[in-house]
């Protein structure tokens, strides 16, 4: 079973348990994606949300606009994986 990412990323020590509650009450009211969220919110960085999705083998698309729009801070490596 994979582990659930707001579990992987407070156990690195990438976000704290309030601010995945924050984010978990947000995607209940709209069904964005965690990932984005934190991002959206400032939590995480996507750069550092990317590498969190990969070791837990998901694929995401961030930009869907039936989430969020997220800022991209610097352009992220476009190689495939997988």
């Amino acid at each position: 079973m994979k582990q659930l990412l707001g579990e992987m990323l407070i156990e690195a020590g990438e976000i704290t348990p309030e601010q995945l509650d924050e984010a978990l009450k947000i995607q209940k009211s709209n069904g964005a994606m965690l990932g984005a969220i934190l991002v959206n919110l400032g939590y995480l960085d996507e750069t550092v949300l990317m590498e969190f999705l990969k070791m837990q083998g998901t694929r995401i698309r961030l930009h869907d606009k039936k989430t969020f729009t997220i800022k991209k801070s610097r352009p992220l490596s476009s190689s495939s994986t997988k």
